[in-house]
């Protein structure tokens, strides 16, 4: 069908609803995710002094960690990452279990 052919099926079509000729957006499968929440420092590099301070998180047997968060700045996801990164755990799943074995005061297994 030529252009002229569609343009007066659309404004046909517009007339006999009497709504306005509108172009709606392709259909997602799926509704995006909202955004997760960052800390202050997501996405800066890590200074010696961080890797130190994380390390001795890990390595303690109590320390929530809420609190690590909160004191760099960094939310799970990066702590995870960066322990990884260190070689301190082989995979981010592990140095999630290890902090979920820990005193649920931070938030994690509480309910």
């Amino acid at each position: 069908m030529p252009r002229e052919g569609w343009l007066a099926l659309v404004e046909a079509v517009a007339r006999l609803t009497d709504e306005p000729t509108k172009i709606s957006p392709p259909l997602r499968a799926t509704p995006a995710k909202p955004p997760k929440p960052r800390g202050p420092r997501s996405g800066q590099g890590w200074s010696p002094e961080e890797d130190a301070r994380v390390l001795a998180w890990f390595n303690s047997e109590t320390t929530p960690i809420a609190a690590i968060m909160g004191e760099l700045g960094r939310n799970e996801g990066g702590i995870e990452s960066r322990l990884v990164r260190l070689e301190a755990a082989p995979d981010r799943e592990t140095v999630r279990r290890a902090y979920l074995r820990r005193t649920p005061s931070d938030g994690i297994n509480s309910k």
